[in-house]
């Protein structure tokens, strides 16, 4: 009987940046390290009496010459390699000094986080890029017997660059057609850049190749190592948002009027959050969190604003500039 050998945890700060039109700060690493030639958002590992923000900040400096004037926690990711164990703490950067620049003699880029035009990434970062690359729009189809003729007519135009997520989200549905259901529009929106997700059923997401699933939050599946598979948790309480944050949810779908869900918000991590009727531009938040819009197919094609959403990512860039 074989043993596998222990891999050693190394706990790294990473930071965050995103200019105003939502790219992403990344630095190629270099060829006496580690990986090289992968590109990775800015940080290190943590030295003996740092602070997992003291060593983002201190690693934005010394490979970026940017200095972070706010930082806030977004999220931990687990991530084994074959030969170590790597926690990332990661931060947004909210407010920053300087200009960006390889400072080690590396390259550096602003990128979408949906379509980044450097790569490879180093797959510890691929699960927060797809987090920081979801549209500010998530539909549902949640159309009953109709679904699959809802959801197949309006997915391409609406998935078309990453303008919406779709969420697969038909209870009443046999297990096997809900799984056809998410298997076509996954491949519909794979062409177009879109994101599919399958709320409460795992094995259709996995089965279907989606993006990730949506649960409640003591139903979430436990992180996947290697893969960037998105845990959604579905929220209608104060309680249930509090819980998604303890599960470590990379994003939140509320169902409650707006004032009540931001309420429910302070104090957490900002991971995106989508309102149930919430911006459908999206919009920023003062800790950098993300906020759009949960609505379903049929609410869209109801009331004619399908063009609407379609634009939603550009409406959102220009609000933050």
């Amino acid at each position: 009987m074989s043993t596998r050998w222990p891999r050693p945890l190394i706990d790294a700060g990473v930071a965050i940046v995103r200019d105003q039109a939502g790219k992403v700060l990344l630095a190629e690493r270099q060829a006496f390290q580690l990986s090289p030639g992968f590109w990775e958002l800015p940080g290190g590992k943590i030295e003996d009496g740092e602070t997992p923000a003291q060593a983002a900040a201190r690693e934005l400096a010394e490979e970026v010459g940017l200095e972070a004037l706010a930082l806030v926690p977004f999220a931990v990711h687990e991530h084994l390699f074959a030969t170590r164990r790597i926690r990332l703490h990661l931060f947004l950067v909210t407010a920053w000094r300087g200009t960006a620049q390889g400072r080690e003699g590396q390259r550096i880029a602003w990128v979408d986080p949906r379509f980044p035009e450097v790569g490879p990434i180093l797959p510890s970062n691929l699960r927060v890029m797809a987090v920081l690359g979801l549209p500010p729009v998530i539909l549902s189809t949640r159309a009953g017997p109709h679904a699959m003729d809802a959801a197949l007519a309006l997915a391409p135009a609406l998935a078309a660059a990453g303008r919406a997520a779709l969420l697969v989200d038909e209870p009443e549905l046999a297990p096997a057609p809900r799984r056809m259901l998410a298997r076509r529009l996954v491949g519909l929106a794979r062409g177009a850049g879109g994101v599919v997700l399958v709320r409460g059923d795992l094995q259709a997401a996995i089965q279907a190749g989606a993006a990730g699933v949506a649960d409640m939050p003591d139903r979430l599946p436990v992180p996947t190592a290697r893969a960037p598979f998105l845990r959604f948790a579905t929220c209608a309480s104060a309680a249930d948002v509090a819980a998604a944050a303890a599960a470590g949810a990379d994003a939140l779908l509320i169902d409650a009027p707006t004032e009540r869900a931001l309420a429910w918000l302070h104090g957490l991590p900002p991971c995106p959050v989508f309102l149930r009727d919430g911006p459908t531009a999206g919009m920023e938040s003062a800790d950098g969190r993300r906020l759009g819009a949960w609505h379903t197919l049929a609410e869209v094609a109801s009331s004619g604003t399908a063009s609407t959403v379609g634009h939603a990512s550009g409406q959102r860039r220009q609000a933050a500039a």
